[in-house]
């Protein structure tokens, strides 16, 4: 990616963090949470909101930490994976205590994976003969 279209990722991120906050407030504030479409909003705009937003530290954890160790990846698409794994633990982690079944164990069990997952993509290895 050149230097133009990274800075037009950066801002729809920022937008779409912006308006992914915005919104969950939205259903904070006015929906009862007593339906089951509501929950699913409120968790949907929470991991959106997360996302995005741990897209930007992420971005900058993983560039200063490849400047150190070259193996570490770094960029804007692992930034954005990054970003979506650390909301998917906090959903995860929101889901289960909504549904009274967050437990240290599960917390443990939950991060242990998501860590597990980021490992392996952090060290695989592209396949020479696909890039033909």
């Amino acid at each position: 990616m050149n230097r133009w279209t990274t800075g037009l990722v950066w801002g729809a991120l920022a937008l779409l963090a912006l308006g992914a906050w915005l919104g969950w407030g939205y259903v904070v504030l006015t929906l009862a949470p007593d339906d089951v479409v509501h929950r699913v909003t409120f968790l949907g705009l929470l991991f959106l909101a997360l996302s995005s937003t741990l897209t930007f530290p992420a971005y900058l954890v993983t560039d200063r930490l490849h400047r150190r160790w070259p193996v570490v990846r770094s960029g804007l698409a692992v930034a954005i994976r990054q970003g979506a794994l650390g909301a998917l633990f906090v959903a995860i982690c929101v889901a289960l205590q909504m549904s009274r079944a967050l437990t240290g164990g599960h917390v443990v069990l939950v991060l242990s994976i998501l860590i597990i997952i980021e490992v392996f993509l952090q060290v695989r290895r592209e396949n020479p003969i696909s890039r033909r």
